[in-house]
């Protein structure tokens, strides 16, 4: 029984003879911008909205552009503990380490 060498059809697969989509290099973005005279969130938009380019870049510029068109929610959803928490410092008038007033000293005989 022979053991070892190699074996038809094991290891990592060849590569195909099928090109790969055309991507552009940062630089050609940046040249491409320029020549507009775009800004960089117009530019992401505009690559984004075009259906000459391939799928993965468009989806890579509106994965970009996505934080400058959606904002984060604010603080317009505050939960329960924000508004027990905002109760909370009204009663105590803002300042907790504020002195509540001055002691009262009595004479004591003994």
């Amino acid at each position: 029984m022979a053991r070892g060498g190699a074996r038809p059809g094991a290891g990592r697969p060849r590569k195909t003879a099928d090109p790969k989509p055309k991507t552009m290099t940062k630089a050609q973005i940046a040249d491409a911008a320029d020549a507009a005279q775009l800004s960089p969130l117009e530019f992401m938009l505009a690559a984004m909205n075009d259906p000459s380019h391939d799928l993965k870049f468009r989806a890579q510029m509106a994965q970009a552009a996505a934080p400058y068109v959606h904002g984060k929610p604010g603080e317009e959803k505050a939960g329960k503990k924000a508004a027990a928490q905002d109760r909370a410092r009204e009663v105590a008038g803002g300042n907790r380490f504020r002195p509540v007033g001055t002691p009262s000293l009595s004479v004591v005989k003994q």
